[in-house]
């Protein structure tokens, strides 16, 4: 007998040189009191897109310039998307252009379930992180997997989610169309701060 396994998710993670992490961290971090907090519900189609942030973030306004105070990150996130596209076929416009915003969770705070539509590849870069930061939950597609389930839950054919803890320096890239959350820490003593992009295809 025989199984084949049809349609994986495909996450891509990369950890950037420590001296492009530190410096990062150092002119960003003192940027942070830039963000706003608690901004508006997500657009939303059904239930696919809603989304409530209860975090600090710029997300519809940069506030802090990432690309023009680290113009070299950008570089990094470029070679990692071409390096994506090429092991899975997505489409990348040549001169693809980067949406962005920076997040600062502290707390409890969190980030429900959400997904960032048709851009096609999507990612996440850790500035910082302690501990006691949540993970980010990426949610299996087969919403009736932990229905079915009848074994080892961690089972990668019923897994109901995967989590992955943030660490300085960690670069994510996955399918804009996979459902994703940001659990809450620990405890009260979170520091967790990151850059959310998505690589707009169409540019």
């Amino acid at each position: 007998m025989e199984i084949t396994e049809l349609f994986p998710v495909a996450i891509l993670k990369h950890h950037i040189d420590k001296d492009m992490a530190d410096t990062m961290e150092n002119k960003i971090v003192p940027l942070l009191d830039n963000l706003d907090r608690n901004t508006p519900i997500l657009d939303s189609v059904g239930d696919e897109y809603i989304s409530v942030d209860t975090m600090y973030t710029d997300f519809w306004e940069n506030k802090i310039p990432v690309h023009e105070i680290v113009p070299d990150f950008w570089d990094v996130v470029r070679t990692a998307a071409y390096e994506y596209a090429d092991q899975t076929s997505y489409f990348v416009n040549p001169n693809f252009k980067v949406r962005y915003w920076t997040q600062n969770y502290v707390k409890q705070d969190r980030h429900d379930i959400h997904q960032h539509g048709i851009n096609g590849i999507s990612g996440t870069y850790f500035i910082r992180a302690n501990e006691n930061a949540g993970p980010i939950r990426f949610y299996n597609p087969n919403n009736t997997a932990e229905y079915v389930r009848a074994g080892n839950p961690l089972n990668k054919f019923v897994q109901g989610h995967h989590d992955i803890w943030p660490k300085k320096g960690l670069l994510l890239l996955f399918p804009s169309y996979i459902k994703h959350a940001v659990e809450s820490g620990r405890n009260d003593d979170v520091v967790r701060t990151s850059i959310s992009f998505d690589c707009c295809p169409g540019v």
